[in-house]
């Protein structure tokens, strides 16, 4: 987790050498805000944001495809793209039915070409 100045943010980050290593020699492979992180600010591509009316995130994406999934225990309902068809790169974003705000946002990109060309072969 990241701190500055009271603001937390949820990271991750991968060493992809064989040895110990700095955080800025590493990649950032996730980075997530609202539920289950910081409440701070951050926006996507195309300005989609924590507290964004589902109606217009949806018209900002509503033309690129991706998997929607409805979570019933949690009121919400999960929207999930993906980079491409191996899986490892991807956003996701939750909006709650409750209150219709887009309440935790999430980007995952691994980089990981070998990975990803091995699972794109297996399908």
């Amino acid at each position: 987790i990241l701190e500055r100045e009271g603001a937390s943010f949820y990271t991750v980050f991968r060493n992809p050498g064989s040895s110990a290593a700095k955080l800025s020699q590493c990649l950032v492979t996730e980075v997530s805000a609202g539920e289950g992180a910081a409440e701070v600010s951050m926006v996507l591509a195309g300005g989609v944001f924590l507290g964004m009316e589902e109606e217009e995130f949806l018209e900002i994406t509503g033309h690129m495809p991706g998997e929607e999934e409805f979570m019933e225990e949690e009121q919400a309902v999960l929207y999930r793209f993906y980079r491409n068809e191996a899986g490892l790169d991807y956003t996701e974003v939750k909006v709650d039915q409750t209150t219709g705000l887009v309440c935790q946002m999430k980007v995952v990109c691994n980089r990981d070409r070998d990975l990803e060309e091995q699972i794109l072969e297996e399908e």
